[in-house]
């Protein structure tokens, strides 16, 4: 969707260049932001894009500007390409972000879920070594981590994909 504003852009940068040599815009062409909005675009940084896109919209929507660029044959619709692609980029962000922070949100639920595991494992084995350490000294050595990691893995089929 990004590379489909370079064409754009170009019009946009050409339109803009003819009308500061006629007169009525309220930046320099420098000013409005295209090589910044073009830098985004070869980078990938779609935030930046956005941002980018919105200072450009914004010079864009100036009345004064927008009838010096009228006078060179840019359109709304013309403008509306680029607010559509903010549009997009902006929505397509945000769901980004709600995705990462349910991914987030799932890590810390497992990694709970792992600590809590790991707290139930160890008393247990901590327990059955102490139980037996006096009494039956050859059980108590079935206690510890290894011991259970490799009961795990001949119960799986030897393997330890299902550990």
């Amino acid at each position: 969707m990004a590379k489909s504003l370079r064409d754009p852009l170009n019009w946009l940068n050409i339109r803009l260049n003819r009308a500061a040599r006629k007169g009525g815009l309220t930046v320099a062409v420098e000013n409005f932001g295209l090589s910044k909005v073009r830098s985004e675009i070869t980078t990938k940084d779609m935030e930046g894009l956005d941002g980018a896109l919105g200072y450009l919209l914004k010079l864009l929507a100036t009345p004064a500007n927008q009838q010096a660029l009228a006078a060179q044959g840019h359109t709304a619709a013309d403008t509306k390409a680029f607010a559509d692609a903010q549009q997009q980029l902006s929505t397509f962000n945000t769901s980004q972000n709600t995705d990462q922070n349910a991914t987030l949100e799932l890590t810390d639920e497992n990694i709970a879920a792992g600590n809590d595991l790991w707290e139930y494992i160890t008393d247990v084995l901590g327990t059955g070594a102490l139980m037996y350490k006096e009494t039956n000294p050859k059980k108590a050595k079935t206690y510890t981590l290894a011991t259970l990691l490799k009961r795990m893995r001949q119960e799986h089929g030897g393997g330890a994909e299902g550990v």
